[in-house]
């Protein structure tokens, strides 16, 4: 019996929608990359820009991503089309293969007083004598306003919905299958096997 057409081996290696995204940000480093279409300058050499430092990665040297992390940039890069500094703060985020965090896991704004070293408040007195009268003291803001908790839900909502289309993208490495994540990020799907014990 001939065969008319020749069968071609897939070799690429399965991964899931998570660990390519922490792959091409975290270990390939393609937000600074030089053939990443969003590098800054035309020089031939890695950059970013003055505020938007990446974790890691090298400034003014030669580092070149795999395609296939290029090939994922520019699917998360037209995503985030419409905002620019979600994109950012979602590659931010990757480097440090963490995912985005949720609104509600965010602390929600509170005002303290500043305490001193003692745990007492610190305070500001009317005169300088011993028993004179408190007038005030110092307040410090701690965790997040309501804008900011929302933008976070945002961020992680267009996440999870990335996570959902990327095992459409063709790469050459790898073969996305399925979504991923958990150690408590959830969205556990086939292709990733819980943790057990």
């Amino acid at each position: 019996m001939v065969l008319d057409r020749a069968l071609k081996a897939d070799l690429r290696r399965p991964i899931t929608a998570w660990k390519a995204l922490v792959w091409a940000y975290a270990d390939e480093h393609v937000l600074v990359a030089t053939n990443s279409e969003g590098r800054l300058a035309n020089t031939g050499y890695t950059s970013v820009n003055f505020g938007e430092s990446s974790g890691s990665g090298a400034i003014n040297g030669f580092l070149e991503a795999h395609d296939d992390a290029v090939a994922i940039d520019s699917m998360v890069r037209a995503w985030f089309d419409f905002d620019r500094n979600q994109y950012f703060a979602l590659g931010k985020v990757l480097e440090r293969r963490m995912r985005p965090p949720m609104g509600c896991e965010l602390q929600p704004l509170r005002l303290l007083p500043k305490l001193k070293a003692n745990g007492t408040p610190e305070m500001v007195y009317k005169g300088s004598g011993r028993h004179d009268m408190p007038l005030w003291c110092w307040i410090v803001k701690e965790g997040y306003d309501a804008a900011e908790v929302a933008r976070a839900q945002e961020l992680y909502d267009l996440f999870i919905a990335l996570l959902a289309i990327m095992p459409g993208l063709k790469l050459s490495k790898w073969r996305i299958e399925g979504q991923g994540l958990d150690s408590f990020g959830r969205i556990v799907d086939k292709a990733l096997k819980p943790v057990t014990g």
